[in-house]
Order: C-alpha cells, then sequence, then structure tokens
C-alpha cells in the first residue's frame, strides 16, 4: 500500500504508508544507517531525501504530484514516479503570479535534482 495516514515521527520525517520523506542529510551525516535502520524497524521500506535544502513551494509541488502520480497508477513504482514528477516540475510553468504568468521556471536543476529515493524504490 502506496498511501496511509500521514503522521510525523520523532525524527522529523513525514511517512505516508512504506514511502517517508525525510529532511536533507546533513554531508556529515555519514550514511545515515542509524536513521534509516530506526526507520525500517517502524515498517518504513523507503525514503524520499534531498541532498540540499530546497525550495518549499516547488518542492510542494513536486511531492503532491509524486503521490499523485503513485495514487492514479498502483503499479507505478516509487523511483517512476519520482522521475515522473521530476520531469513534470522540470517541464511546468514555474513560480506563477496572481494573474497565471511566469515569474521564473523551475528548469534549473536547483530545484528538481535534489530528490533521491533510498531503499525500495522499485517497490509500489
Amino acid at each position: 500500500m502506496p498511501f496511509g495516514v500521514l503522521a510525523q515521527t520523532n525524527a522529523k520525517t513525514y511517512r505516508i504508508g512504506t514511502l517517508t520523506v525525510g529532511p536533507p542529510i546533513p554531508p556529515n551525516a555519514g550514511t545515515g544507517k542509524i536513521l534509516i535502520d530506526g526507520l525500517e524497524k517502524r515498517g518504513t521500506r523507503a525514503l524520499l531525501v534531498t541532498n540540499w535544502s530546497v525550495h518549499s513551494a516547488s518542492a510542494r509541488e513536486l511531492i503532491t504530484d509524486l503521490f499523485r502520480r503513485q495514487r492514479a497508477d498502483p503499479a507505478l513504482t516509487r523511483g517512476e514516479a519520482l522521475r515522473q514528477a521530476m520531469m513534470a516540475l522540470l517541464d511546468g510553468s514555474g513560480a506563477v503570479d496572481s494573474s497565471g504568468r511566469t515569474i521564473y521556471s523551475y528548469a534549473h536543476p536547483l530545484f528538481w535534482a535534489p530528490y533521491s529515493v533510498i531503499g525500495d524504490g522499485g517497490g509500489t
């Protein structure tokens, strides 16, 4: 089951079904094995992380789209849903003003490239 109740854990992560959305992992955190082991014990099979801090509006758009895609196609893997959401963000309208005019594009990798699925990215 890819979706479940959204709940904040003690590790300041958000869990949706068996996928946990986590905070940026600092470069000096090593492998993060302790965090990952703890999440596995709670039933997490995959962790969605960012490699650097992200722009809030584009992150919300990408993550919402990722889960929307997985809900629409239960056979879609986590990794493929992420790839499709990244491409949609890259090709989308970007940040728009109240009149719908694009202020700036989300095509730059700063907006879509920091995301990674750790663990069972091939699972649903």
